[in-house]
């Protein structure tokens, strides 16, 4: 099983509060990220909140099931324990003011079983990728 980690920072021009509040609106994340519904299925959103992301297309597609580990609105940072079959590990994001904008981190660590360590780079860059475009999809969103 090997680990994949990564961290993608973006600068951007809406206020830090407004970012947060899309960020921590799990199941708004549909809205976003491609090929993934976001369902609720324990807690309000904080601390504790159970919640799975199924991404996919038709039949073919796998569920990320995740439970809120921090979450901590004034300082606007959040980090998810990943407890899926396929994906364990954590992710989470931090926003911090900026000027009259914000800077976004977001990060992942996950534990990619049958994935060769020597591919975990190219796993890693692709992530960065992949989350880059739905963040993107959420600035315009945002921005609309």
């Amino acid at each position: 099983m090997a680990s994949v980690s990564f961290t993608l920072r973006q600068d951007w021009s809406i206020p830090a509060d407004r970012l947060w509040n899309a960020l921590a609106d799990w199941e708004g994340h549909s809205e976003w990220i491609p090929a993934t519904r976001v369902r609720i299925l324990s807690g309000d959103g904080g601390l504790g909140t159970k919640f799975v992301a199924r991404t996919g297309i038709g039949p073919l597609g796998f569920d990320d099931n995740m439970t809120v580990i921090e979450f901590d609105a004034a300082t606007r940072h959040s980090v998810v324990e990943k407890t899926g079959p396929l994906l364990k590990g954590t992710a989470g994001f931090r926003i911090d003011p900026n000027g009259a904008g914000c800077k976004l981190t977001w990060f992942e660590t996950v534990q990619v079983p049958g994935l060769p360590r020597p591919l975990s780079p190219v796993v890693a860059k692709v992530g960065t990728v992949l989350f880059a475009v739905a963040l993107g999809r959420l600035r315009k969103y945002l921005h609309a």
